[in-house]
């Protein structure tokens, strides 16, 4: 049997059919849009949370970073506050700054023993003079760590408040290397006291001492620059022993302590800079043409070097 379906009953259900989508859109909760307002605002809030705290993390870090280049631009010459980590050289620069300069105070009072036997009374004073020109560096250290461990940074680590806090962080730390190496030069008054609370004999072997360390360095990094020479110049016996003989007699007056030529590049940036002021007929005289171009880079970059080498305390002229 066949069934006819009659095209009005179609009609009529469409109809019913398009009545009941259209009562579906009009009736349901009108929060439908609203609904997804809220969930496109909920990511973003998160985010916002999430930036906010990723942000707080990396403003420690850099914090953190600033101090450790702080205490490593003040210390680094000194083998007293280097130790040897998984990544390299470190600096142990977690005992408090007072402690530390204790310990330093003390290896230069023991070097001084080492060199001529000093009395009790003798040790006291030179503890007590020396401590004169070490407090204030002690508490200008202990002000700028405060100052960059509590550093309100607002930006990330390229920001340009943090470049600047960066570069402000270099300037102190090598106005406080500076009073360090101020506080131990040969015109400081510790090294005036020293002629006046040791003997005659005591003070004599002591600068004796203190010219034989100054002039091994130089012989040490005269030695290591001319062998680097020798390679990309091509130096002969005589040349070689023209040049070293020239650089001996030119030593700079470089700072007792500490040692400044642990690094070949420092010791050849000297070494380059006492060539620049060598007079030039001098060195032409040693050297053929080929390798007089070569001197005159290095005489360049001695010149160039010279006033930065000067400001970090490593070259006085």
């Amino acid at each position: 049997m066949v069934m006819r379906l009659n095209p009005g009953w179609l009609w009529r259900g469409a109809q019913l059919w398009l009545l009941a989508g259209l009562a579906c859109v009009f009736v349901a909760p009108g929060p439908g849009r609203a609904e997804d307002d809220i969930v496109a605002e909920e990511p973003s809030a998160i985010f916002q949370k999430d930036a906010a705290v990723l942000d707080a993390k990396n403003a420690a870090a850099v914090r953190q970073n600033l101090v450790a280049q702080y205490e490593n631009t003040v210390y680094q010459h000194h083998a007293l506050s280097r130790r040897r980590g998984r990544k390299g050289f470190v600096p142990a620069n977690r005992v408090a700054p007072r402690e530390w300069m204790e310990r330093f105070m003390a290896l230069w009072i023991g070097r001084i023993e080492a060199s001529c036997a000093v009395t009790e009374p003798q040790r006291v004073r030179l503890k007590e003079v020396l401590w004169v020109d070490l407090e204030p560096v002690v508490t200008q250290i202990e002000a700028d760590l405060a100052r960059y461990g509590a550093l309100r940074l607002e930006g990330r680590r390229g920001d340009t408040d943090v470049l600047e806090a960066s570069q402000r962080m270099h300037e102190d730390a090598i106005r406080v290397r500076d009073m360090l190496a101020r506080a131990i030069a040969e015109d400081s008054l510790f090294f005036k006291v020293l002629s006046t609370t040791l003997a005659e004999e005591q003070h004599e072997r002591l600068m004796a001492d203190f010219a034989a360390s100054r002039a091994g360095r130089w012989a040490g990094t005269v030695a290591g620059s001319l062998d680097m020479l020798d390679g990309t110049l091509g130096l002969t016996a005589k040349q070689h022993a023209g040049l070293e003989k020239l650089l001996l007699e030119r030593q700079p007056k470089l700072y007792v302590y500490p040692p400044q030529a642990e690094s070949i590049h420092v010791r050849f940036a000297l070494v380059s800079i006492e060539l620049a002021s060598v007079e030039e007929h001098v060195l032409k005289d040693l050297v053929n043409e080929r390798q007089w171009a070569a001197l005159e880079g290095l005489r360049w970059s001695g010149e160039t070097l010279r006033p930065h080498y000067v400001k970090q305390g490593w070259y006085e002229p």
